[in-house]
């Protein structure tokens, strides 16, 4: 008799919402291409790499364009698409964001700190993602 063929669960934003709001504090998830997926904790090298892009994006943009903020592992999502919710390492996004939303529906820039332990599907599914957003500054 043949195994059965595991399925990962499908969601969209809404259910996805609910099921990472049921999860204790302190994990992190991510929903890539209808799939949640439990993100490891970063370690130290990967968190350093990733604090100074935000430092130096942040002095950046204090000058060039005040208007935007470098910020760290927050949600992001697109008005087109309802099967992703990453939270890339660093986000450019609007500085008049309402500090108590959860995801950023506008970004114009993310960055990805690649570890060996990520999934290169995995990755590739959050480029195209972020490539597709229609306000993303175009270098994908």
């Amino acid at each position: 008799m043949p195994s059965a063929v595991q399925r990962r669960p499908f969601l969209t934003l809404e259910p996805f919402l609910d099921f990472y709001g049921s999860r204790p504090d302190g994990e992190r998830w991510e929903l890539i291409d209808g799939a949640p997926i439990m993100m490891p904790p970063p370690r130290i090298g990967h968190q350093r790499i990733a604090s100074n892009l935000q430092r130096q994006l942040s002095i950046a943009l204090a000058e060039r364009r005040p208007t935007w903020h470098a910020d760290s592992q927050i949600g992001v999502v697109s008005p087109d698409v309802d099967t992703f919710r990453p939270e890339p390492d660093v986000a450019v996004v609007d500085t008049s964001l309402d500090p108590k939303q959860i995801h950023a529906r506008r970004f114009y820039l993310t960055a990805e700190v690649l570890s060996p332990s990520d999934h290169p599907h995995l990755i590739r599914a959050k480029l195209d993602f972020y490539c597709s957003h229609p306000r993303t500054e175009r270098s994908c």
